[in-house]
């Protein structure tokens, strides 16, 4: 894996992204699920990007953009899971197509030796947003572990054992005053809403903000 994931962060403009022909870099599969998800968890770790899709409008798909940056191979195994792990009340700025209903059912999965290059560059990327009233802020995104009862069964009405649980990899929407916060007490469906951040660097925001608008 390439060392170049943990150099400095670049920034991305979701409207003017375009991926170039990766040819055999990075190969996909999508397993459609009614059973159960745990049995997976030996080989890869799981993965939930969607949110950052919804709340950034970014129109690529991350794992081919990770693997042309660094010229890396990558294994995605797309997970449908039989019914949301978010609650989709996700806000569509006029202009935009909404997405179908169950776009937070897909989960994706990688396998253990890969995952780590690809968490530190998802991590260190930056991604210019742009509000209904066209102000520009920069977002980063951070990752939310949560251990979960297995989904698939839940969702099926099966009964669920006491130790099976399973480990996901939430990557939520952050900027230096407010986050995206995934409220794990009650789900799946989880209900995700933006908390304010307290600590140094919030009263920076406004300058910051500022300087960016008028780029």
């Amino acid at each position: 894996m390439s060392d170049s994931a943990a150099e400095a962060p670049k920034t991305f403009q979701p409207a003017k992204m375009i991926i170039p022909d990766q040819g055999n870099l990075i190969s996909q599969d999508t397993v459609f699920l009614n059973k159960e998800l745990q049995s997976f968890e030996k080989d890869y770790h799981f993965v939930f990007v969607n949110a950052l899709h919804m709340y950034l409008r970014i129109p690529v798909n991350l794992y081919e953009l990770y693997t042309t940056e660094f010229n890396t191979s990558l294994r995605v195994i797309n997970f449908v899971l039989p019914g949301p792990l978010l609650v989709e009340d996700v806000h569509i700025p006029e202009g935009y197509i909404p997405p179908e209903p169950g776009w937070s059912r897909y989960l994706q999965g990688i396998p253990h030796e890969q995952w780590t290059g690809f968490k530190n560059w998802l991590l260190n990327s930056k991604w210019m947003a742009q509000t209904k009233n066209g102000d520009k802020i920069l977002y980063g995104c951070e990752e939310t572990a949560v251990a979960v009862r297995d989904p698939v069964k839940l969702q099926t009405m099966q009964i669920v054992g006491i130790k099976e649980f399973i480990n996901i990899s939430f990557f939520l929407p952050a900027n230096i005053t407010s986050k995206l916060y995934l409220n794990v007490k009650n789900g799946p469906p989880f209900h995700c809403v933006y908390v304010a951040r307290n600590g140094p660097g919030g009263g920076e925001a406004l300058e910051l903000f500022k300087r960016l608008r008028e780029n």
